[in-house]
């Protein structure tokens, strides 16, 4: 009796393992699913794209679209902040007049600021461009939503720091003091 109870112990054993096997299955496969269904290789890494431009005022050297890895090839890009944002979702003027303050404070050092409206395809471009007026730095239309799968966005806004690796070094989706002061924090200690 007691060889068929161990035997009975043994099955039960062997039925719950599958369960808990077949709901971690299960769990990682919803947990794919949740995230946009955006496997990345190397998560850390940015990769290449290419979005039109829809502002520049400074005429950075842009035609009419912007390439990530060219962008990175250039000598005097040293880091690339990509501001993720929305006409829906108008931030507060602290967060786009911090974002001019950090470019122009530190674009001579190499930094690099990209605008990157989420906006669909159906927006009129003037309505991007009034609500960004008061910025120098470009601004680019993921009107696809290229990007924003890519880097899994999902708040707005999301700013994003690369390095000259192609690394993302910082993300931060605050629009506080205290989320923009270690966005500057985290530039002051990347760049010389």
């Amino acid at each position: 009796m007691s060889v068929l109870l161990n035997r009975g112990q043994r099955m039960k054993r062997r039925k719950i393992v599958a369960q808990l096997l077949f709901l971690s299955i299960l769990m990682g496969f919803f947990s794919i699913i949740i995230q946009g269904c955006s496997i990345v290789k190397d998560p850390m890494k940015s990769g290449n794209w290419t979005l039109p431009v829809v502002y520049n005022s400074e005429n950075n050297g842009f035609s009419g679209q912007v390439e990530m890895m060219k962008l990175l090839k250039q000598p005097q890009t040293k880091l690339v902040l990509l501001d993720f944002w929305a006409t829906w979702d108008k931030p507060e003027n602290i967060d786009v007049s911090s974002l001019e303050d950090i470019f122009q404070t530190n674009k001579e050092k190499g930094l690099m600021v990209l605008g990157i409206s989420l906006d669909p395809a159906e927006m009129p471009k003037e309505r991007i461009l009034d609500y960004m007026n008061n910025v120098t730095y470009p601004l680019l239309w993921d009107k696809d939503g290229i990007l924003k799968e890519r880097y899994s966005i999902s708040t707005i806004p999301t700013h994003l720091l690369i390095d000259k690796n192609n690394k993302i070094v910082f993300q931060n989706s605050s629009l506080t003091k205290e989320g923009l002061d270690a966005l500057s924090n985290k530039i002051n200690n990347l760049l010389p």
